[in-house]
Formats: C-alpha cells, sequence, structure tokens
C-alpha cells in the first residue's frame, strides 16, 4: 500500500469521504454518475494498491461486472429495442442490456470503493471513531477485519512449513484434500489459541472497566477542517442537483437522453472533482511541500 495524503487525514474525513461516494454510488443510476464514480473508485484503488491493484481489478471487479450485465440481459426482457430473440422466444433487449450495463458498472464501483474503504479505514481508526460509542460492536469489526489477512499469512506459513519438513505438494485431488484439511486442522488450533490470548490480554488491560481511557494519535488540524468542508459543499451541491432531477434517468420503456443543458454538464464536473477528493489531496498537499521547500 502507497501512504497517500488523504490516508493521513483525520478518520472521520476518511469516513465522511467513504460514505458519501459509496452512497451516491449505489443511489443514482444515472449512467454519467455511474461512470464518474467509476473513474473515481479506479483512480483512488490505483493509487493505493499501485500495479497489485490493477491485477485485483481485473481478476475481480471486471468477471463481476460482465456477468451481472450478462444475467440481467438473459432474464430481463423489459424494453421496446429488440436486439434478438432466445430460443425459448424470449427477446434481449437494448434497454435491458443498457440497464444490465449500469448495474454491473455500479456493482463494480461500490466493491472498488469498499475495497479502498479496507485499505484506509484501518482498525486502529473504526476502534478511535466507535470505540466509545459501541465499544463491543467496535472492537468485533476491528477484531474481524483483522482476522481475515492474519488467517491467510497463518495458512501460508503452515502450508510451507509442511513443505519444508518433507511433505510434498499432493499432486491429486484425494492429496490436494488431505492436505488442505490439516493445514486447515493446525489454523484451528491457532485460531482457538489465539482467542483465548486475547481475552486474557482484553481483561489484564481493563477492557469494560468504567472510566478507561484510550491512547489516540490522531488530531483535528485546520487541514482537515477544509476537507470536510470541502466534502460537505459537495455532497449539498449533489443533493440538490439530484433534487432538481439532473440524475433522473429512466431506462424502461425506452432509454432517456443524456443531458445537454450547461447546468447538468457542471453538475457532473463537480461530481467528478468530489470523488476524485483523494487525489486533488495529494496533488495540493505536494504543491505546498514543494512550495514549502
Amino acid at each position: 500500500m502507497k501512504n497517500t495524503e488523504f490516508c493521513d487525514l483525520h478518520p472521520i474525513v476518511n469516513l465522511a469521504f467513504f460514505a458519501m461516494v459509496i452512497g451516491f454510488s449505489m443511489i443514482f443510476m444515472h449512467p454519467l454518475a455511474l461512470g464518474v464514480s467509476l473513474v473515481g473508485a479506479v483512480c483512488f484503488y490505483i493509487r493505493l494498491r499501485g500495479r497489485r491493484g490493477v491485477r485485483l481489478l481485473v481478476k475481480l471487479a471486471l468477471p463481476v461486472a460482465l456477468v451481472t450485465a450478462l444475467i440481467n440481459a438473459l432474464f430481463n426482457h423489459r424494453g421496446e429495442t429488440v436486439l434478438e430473440k432466445l430460443p425459448n422466444g424470449s427477446p434481449i433487449t437494448l434497454e435491458s442490456l443498457l440497464y444490465g450495463l449500469s448495474a454491473a458498472v455500479m456493482m463494480a464501483a461500490v466493491l472498488i470503493w469498499f475495497a479502498s474503504f479496507s485499505v484506509v479505514m484501518t482498525s486502529d481508526k473504526l476502534t478511535y471513531l466507535f470505540g466509545r460509542l459501541v465499544p463491543s460492536l467496535s472492537l468485533t469489526l476491528c477484531m474481524t477485519l483483522r482476522f481475515v489477512p492474519r488467517f491467510i499469512e497463518q495458512f501460508e506459513r503452515v502450508r510451507e512449513a509442511r513443505l519444508c519438513a518433507g511433505n510434498p505438494a499432493a499432486s491429486s485431488p484425494k492429496g490436494k484434500f488431505k492436505e488442505a484439511f490439516e493445514c486447515f486442522s493446525a489454523m484451528t488450533l491457532w485460531s482457538l489459541e489465539g482467542s483465548a490470548e486475547t481475552a486474557d490480554s482484553m481483561k489484564a488491560r481493563g477492557f469494560g472497566l468504567r472510566g478507561r481511557t484510550a491512547f489516540a494519535v490522531y488530531r483535528f488540524t485546520p487541514r482537515d477542517v477544509c476537507a470536510l468542508i470541502w466534502l460537505a459543499a459537495c455532497a449539498a451541491l449533489v443533493i440538490t442537483a439530484a433534487a432538481l432531477g439532473c440524475f433522473n434517468w429512466d431506462f424502461f420503456p425506452s432509454v432517456s437522453k443524456l443531458p445537454e443543458n450547461p447546468l447538468s454538464c457542471a453538475v457532473f464536473a463537480a461530481y467528478l472533482a468530489a470523488v476524485l477528493t483523494p487525489i486533488w489531496v495529494d496533488i495540493v498537499e505536494g504543491i505546498r511541500r514543494g512550495a514549502a521547500r
């Protein structure tokens, strides 16, 4: 993961940004809005993960989007523009195909935003935000998010240790199943042991006692205030535009036309600027540090 300036902002700013972009991505079905959200999600995720992020997008987001579009085109027969007919006589319409593509773009954008969320919103940030409000839920969520990567890492260690101990890699399906079962058995014991150690550590540190304090390294700075004002202004603009109908779009019975008035173009440009907030933060901080030198 690359350390970006956006990741160094206050956790409240990070959470507000992801709540805005994920919420708008799931609400608006306008093709331009979905395209803007997808562009912002891809740019930010590649900024976070680099080449590894590109490979993950190709392996995960693209297949999910294609399968979603195909399933919708095969089972949704609404629309007035018939492109082809299936052997059972059901039509494949242009409107259902476009709706499936839009749903696929929405799903891909939301998945990528959540992938970025898991990278930026670490367990420390979640504990800081929700530790005092809902301590039990915060602890459970943080332990769950932390457990998955640790489980995968430990599983690889167990598998490599067995190979170094002289256990050859299985080639038959039966041998692979046996190998996986033995590794999983070892992982079960490791998980139970880790749970007992975690419980003893939490008890020793006074978890659940009244008056217990928590240390936090996050400080709310003027930069965070400016970022929150920017996000609030962008959200207010988008919500106002949605109330005026700028994000309305119909797929059935016929597809709506793309907007041509300057107001709609300005709204989508502002929406693009909002979803690219992490990129702007990196650019502004880079310019500021360059000027300070």
